[in-house]
């Protein structure tokens, strides 16, 4: 049988670390409270840049004062896009950092995201300019090098469903990196924005996932399309109880983080409450 820890994502608090209402100590203490025993956050906590050696020994003295687990990230829009031209380099750099990080705060495994969204945002058309095979391929080039690192300091890579990998994608990325050290980062509520059955998708993921966002997602009509937005445990379109049973039917260790992110600090309060209570039902 296989060992399930619950987690909670600081991103759960970014309105409120943004209105000045938490700090790193603050959000682990709530983590601990809250009854998680893992944490997933970006040990710059934000910041561009390398992780200073200030951060790494405050931060592993903390985890270890209050018993958490922690699985380093990093900040999307701070790592840049490992398929750019212009960023790709930079972004392998951020992560290489992150990964020789890991060891120091006892982490084995890092979460990483592609940034290979395929539609246009601001500073980000390259998805318009090539083949969508092209930025595909661009991405595991960069993996595969962000994979000899991890094999240095023996860490393994948990890539993301971010909003930008398909299932198909996915498994595609997996079967060309060809490392033990590549795994999957399973959001099981991603693939609702690509309009794809999310307990087929979660079932074809799983066996390959170490570390998970769980999270409720549903969607309405908008003029001119359609809106997806994160919504309460039991009120979206995926069966989160059927979720928690397919993820302890695995044969392997996974780490279950709570990642249901809300609009403003008191949502986002009442909203993670409503998960950890939820996620310690389901996973106890």
């Amino acid at each position: 049988m296989n060992q399930i820890r619950i987690g909670l994502d600081s991103y759960c608090y970014l309105k409120t670390f943004q209105a000045g209402l938490m700090d790193p100590d603050t959000f682990l203490d709530r983590a601990v409270e809250l009854g998680f025993d893992s944490v997933m956050l970006d040990p710059a906590w934000g910041r561009g840049g390398l992780i200073s050696d200030k951060d790494t020994t405050h931060l592993a003295a903390a985890l270890k004062s209050r018993h958490l687990l922690v699985v380093p990230r990093a900040t999307s829009n701070k790592a840049g896009f490992m398929a750019s031209e212009d960023s790709g380099e930079r972004a392998v750099a951020y992560y290489a950092d992150r990964i020789r990080t890991a060891p120091k705060l006892g982490a084995s495994i890092v979460r990483v995201v592609g940034g290979v969204r395929d539609y246009v945002m601001p500073g980000w058309d390259l998805p318009g300019r090539l083949p969508r095979s092209a930025i595909l391929d661009r991405l595991i080039a960069a993996l595969s090098e962000l994979v000899t690192v991890a094999v240095q300091e023996d860490v393994t890579l948990a890539l993301e469903n971010h909003g930008d990998l398909r299932c198909e994608e996915m498994l595609r990325v997996l079967k060309d990196v060809k490392s033990p050290k590549l795994k999957v980062h399973l959001d099981v509520a991603e693939m609702v924005g690509f309009f794809e059955r999310p307990l087929d998708t979660i079932a074809r993921l799983l066996p390959h996932t170490v570390t998970m966002h769980f999270q409720n997602m549903k969607s309405r009509k908008i003029h001119g399309g359609w809106e997806v937005f994160v919504c309460g445990p039991k009120e979206g379109w995926i069966d989160l109880d059927e979720v928690a049973r397919m993820t302890k039917d695995q044969a392997h260790d996974i780490i279950v983080f709570d990642s249901a992110a809300s609009q403003t600090p008191q949502k986002e309060a009442d909203t993670t409450i409503a998960y950890a209570e939820y996620m310690q039902e389901l996973f106890a």
